[in-house]
């Protein structure tokens, strides 16, 4: 419903479903700042036809629902690797989540620049890496978000963590295991997969990738 409302309309979105863990839609809307995420917000308040189209889609949802949630996170560039992908083409996005202990943020900055040093070898590799603003349990909440146009890639990213396993060393790779430990409180991966219906994206995504978002 909200999709069809306007070809102009500035908010684009990802929606997804999830292929493991709890069953599941996620949509993705990213913003240069805070300040564009608030006048979007606003422009969204003063839409009397958008307005109107969310509450008649949230009635209707309404029963379905389970439950719903909303989280906002900041970009961190030093932390990512090779994270400009060419987004439309990504029709599996993976999500690992890490929950950091209090207090225990040196041990995690030093644990993600040993991955990012030594990942950056792998032309392949890529992630961006994302820490929780806002949203329920979001302290200490860091997000890797690794999008990838095949689950052949999954494949490729296995055998890239043996060979930088190998290439780090036993000394090099116990002293991660003990970071690890110093300051994850618990991790958790999740995979999910493009919903091109539900989706609304730059009308030039269909003639850039219509295997995705080119179907009828």
């Amino acid at each position: 419903q909200l999709a069809s409302l306007d070809a102009n309309w500035p908010t684009h979105y990802i929606a997804m479903d999830s292929l493991s863990g709890p069953s599941r839609a996620l949509f993705m809307f990213a913003y240069d700042s805070f300040e564009a995420y608030g006048k979007d917000q606003e422009a969204q308040n003063a839409n009397a036809k958008y307005s109107a189209a969310l509450d008649a889609a949230n009635l209707a949802d309404g029963e379905l629902l389970a439950r719903y949630d909303s989280q906002a996170f900041v970009y961190h560039p030093e932390m990512s690797l090779h994270a400009a992908v060419d987004v439309p083409h990504q029709r599996y996005w993976e999500f690992t989540s890490f929950h950091i202990k209090a207090g225990r943020e040196g041990e995690w900055n030093e644990l993600v620049k040993m991955y990012v040093d030594g990942f950056s070898k792998f032309p392949d590799a890529h992630w961006a890496m994302f820490e929780g603003k806002w949203g329920e349990n979001n302290g200490g909440l860091w997000v890797i978000i690794n999008p990838m146009r095949t689950l052949g890639e999954a494949d490729k990213g296995l055998a890239d963590s043996k060979a930088f396993f190998d290439a780090q060393g036993e000394a090099n790779m116990k002293h991660a295991g003990e970071l690890a430990a110093a300051c994850i409180e618990s991790v958790q991966t999740n995979l999910f997969v493009v919903n091109a219906k539900e989706s609304y994206v730059n009308a030039s995504w269909a003639k850039t990738a219509p295997e995705i978002y080119g179907q009828p």
